[in-house]
Formats: structure tokens, sequence, C-alpha cells
């Protein structure tokens, strides 16, 4: 006998829209129970859970692609995950090395010009943070 039951699994007579409300709530409930699953989540399909790890997102970040796609999210199709992407990297950026920053912007920077969700305050952001020492630092080391 199998442990494994389709019957479970599949939740018999479940709507697709109450399978996918039941796989967001375990999601989010992951996320919560193993807060760095959030720099892996703000890349996830449901916007519910993208914006729950956006918020959820503090302290230094390790990884350029976490900070890249932390810019590409303040471009999400969800006004809710744009702002959550926002505040999220007001929080982390401040803490975080111009090391991991600066391959990021140079990734992103070619982009953004195309994306036409940015409001006001990603240019405003890219370019405070192109101004803070070490990152304007950094960059200028890179080029040279």
């Amino acid at each position: 006998m199998s442990v494994f039951s389709f019957d479970t699994f599949l939740h018999r007579g479940e709507t697709n829209d109450a399978r996918l409300a039941r796989l967001r709530d375990r999601d989010i409930e992951a996320l919560q129970q193993i807060p760095d699953l959030a720099q892996v989540f703000i890349l996830h399909h449901d916007g519910y859970v993208r914006e729950a790890a956006l918020k959820q997102l503090d302290g230094s970040v390790g990884a350029p692609g976490c900070i890249y796609a932390l810019f590409w999210r303040t471009n999400d199709w969800v006004p809710e995950v744009r702002q959550a992407a926002h505040e999220a990297l007001a929080r982390v950026l401040p803490q975080t090395s111009a090391d991991v920053i600066v391959p990021a912007l140079k990734a992103a920077l070619p982009r953004i010009a195309s994306w036409g969700r940015w409001s006001q305050a990603g240019p405003e952001m890219i370019t405070a943070l192109a101004q803070r020492d070490d990152v304007a630092s950094a960059l200028v080391d890179d080029v040279i």
C-alpha cells in the first residue's frame, strides 16, 4: 500500500481557486517558519506570497541576485508588491555591502528604462544608491 494518496494530494472536489489558495497559505506558513525563504519567495508566482516575502526581508542581503530581484520587484505588475519592494529596499540597502549592491546595480541599469510600471520612486532610489559613498567608489573602481 502506498503512503502517498492522490486523493489526499488532489483534495477531491476542490476548485482550482481553492487549491491555489491552499498552496499559497502553505507557502506563507513555510515563510513564517523559515524566514530565509524570503529571498527565494520574492520570485514566487503568487503575488500574495511575493508581498509576504518582501515584508519579511530585513537586514543585510548577501547575494547580488537578491538585490537585483528586489529592483525587479519595484516593477511588479501587482501594486502592493511594488510598494513592498520599495519598503524592503529601504530596509536592506543601508545594511548591505557595496560589493553586493554594485553587481545588481550594473545588471539592472541597462534594463530599467524599459520597466513601465516603475514610479518616480524607482529612479530616485537608484540615484540615491549610486551616490552612496561606498557604492560610488565601487562603481568607479569597477569601471577603471
